[in-house]
């Protein structure tokens, strides 16, 4: 073959490269690194990045440490299955969000296993374990969750020296198969929410009330807020269906409201400033459930109105077949609330009075349901190969779509001018500027 030829088949090969990366926005890494499988959702901070995986020969669940800088890994830590499929999917990595501060990481395992370590590794490069508590062993907890079919699943929220989690205890329902065919709470007297102390590991208190009525598992993590009179509290979304608000300091339920599906959630309520919403989604195959028509409804608590001793009625309630599921954790951005269904619907929501400003349909990848994130005024959102950026107003606005190169399979983080994402297999860092195409100074 002649060098002319050759050339010429260079000088085509590159044209070709750069006519598909400009039409399709393409963005490339700074830096790629390998995890396994089954990647979960990442924490960071300003030096470490943890993220939890699958081992692939051993089908160990996995957290990983990496350096921020350079995505090196700097610790490993595996974790046995428990042995019982329904209970911990072997083809499911750690899932829980990792909770994080500047020196230690707390996350629960797929176990069922709440572990602070610290971030750096000991002399033998394995990070010291702070303190854990065995939610099974200590405390009788029946761990349930649907990692197997892409649910999310309980994770730790740090506030102040408090670690507050949901246990994921919970019933029977759709694996009565393995139970005799029967549909029942295991453990009605193991706790659905806990708090420990995030130095010492002493737990702190326990609250139990909603495990006895729980309809699949309490997995949703509780929201810390303020009352209108300074007080710390906690809203819960219980795998009973009922809101409840906790007093912070000893777990005791100040306010609760009624039994209803809208109460029932996979995702963390979130505090909107005025309200706090809950974005529900119960489970099939419950009484509860057996008489709607629709099963999801996102609803908005007002914070000034929850009294002591007193019921939680929401303010607003959106409900709608076509926004059916939320398996996504919401976000907002000043009073807006953004919320993905299932179905692919992006909601833009005024989170004072619960209108729908704008809606888009997207074509989303539901089976893993990546997480949204927003970065000063814009919002981004995982749509298969792509991101789609829009401005976090009230106006619809399509900032950008850029294409990554791989289904983006779990959470979007952007901290420090960078970008990261995962796929299935690799946690990836991109510059914030390439992604949005212009300096990032311009927001």
């Amino acid at each position: 073959m002649s060098n002319f030829v050759r050339l010429w088949g260079a000088y085509l090969f590159v044209m070709v490269i750069c006519t598909v990366a400009n039409s399709q926005d393409l963005v490339f890494p700074t830096w790629t690194t390998d995890l396994g499988k089954s990647v979960g959702p990442m924490a960071l901070n300003d030096d470490f990045l943890v993220i939890g995986s699958l081992d692939e020969p051993s089908n160990s669940a996995v957290l990983n440490c990496l350096d921020r800088k350079n995505g090196k890994i700097l610790w490993r830590t595996k974790t046995k299955r428990l042995g019982a499929p329904q209970l911990d999917n072997p083809s499911r990595g750690i899932s829980s969000l990792p909770a994080m501060t500047d020196r230690h990481v707390v996350v629960l395992n797929n176990r069922a296993e709440l572990i602070c370590h610290s971030l750096k590794p000991q002399e033998n490069g394995i990070p010291e374990i702070v303190w854990s508590h065995d939610f099974r062993k200590d405390f009788g907890v029946f761990k349930r969750d649907d990692i197997g079919v892409g649910r999310p699943v309980a994770s730790p929220v740090i506030s102040d020296d408090r670690v507050l989690c949901a246990t994921s205890n919970g019933s029977t329902l759709g694996i009565e198969r393995f139970f005799d065919g029967e549909k029942y709470v295991p453990s009605p007297n193991a706790p659905a929410c806990i708090s420990v102390s995030l130095t010492s590991g002493k737990v702190l208190w326990t609250n139990n009330d909603a495990s006895k009525q729980t309809i699949h598992s309490s997995v949703a993590p509780p929201a810390p807020f303020k009352l209108s009179d300074n007080r710390e509290v906690l809203f819960f979304a219980g795998g009973d269906a009922i809101a409840r608000v906790f007093d912070v300091r000893d777990g005791e339920t100040i306010a609760s409201s009624k039994r209803s599906p809208a109460n029932w959630s996979w995702v963390q309520p979130i505090d909107c400033g005025s309200h706090i919403v809950v974005c529900s989604s119960i489970p099939p195959g419950n009484k509860l459930s057996s008489n709607i028509k629709i099963n999801s409804f996102i609803v908005g608590y007002l914070k000034k109105a929850i009294r002591e001793d007193g019921l939680l009625t929401p303010d607003w309630k959106i409900s709608s077949p076509e926004y059916s599921n939320t398996f996504v954790p919401p976000v907002e951005n000043s009073g807006i609330l953004f919320v993905m269904s299932e179905s692919g619907e992006l909601l833009a929501i005024d989170s004072k009075v619960g209108r729908v400003i704008w809606k888009e349909e997207t074509d989303y990848e539901t089976w893993d349901f990546p997480h949204m994130t927003t970065w000063r005024q814009l919002v981004f959102v995982p749509v298969g190969t792509q991101l789609h950026i829009y401005s976090a107003k009230s106006t619809k606005e399509l900032i950008r779509k850029v294409d990554v190169g791989f289904p983006i399979y779990s959470r979007v983080v952007v901290k420090d001018r960078k970008l990261y994402c995962t796929d299935s297999k690799s946690v990836h860092e991109f510059e914030l500027k390439d992604v949005l195409g212009y300096k990032t100074e311009t927001f």
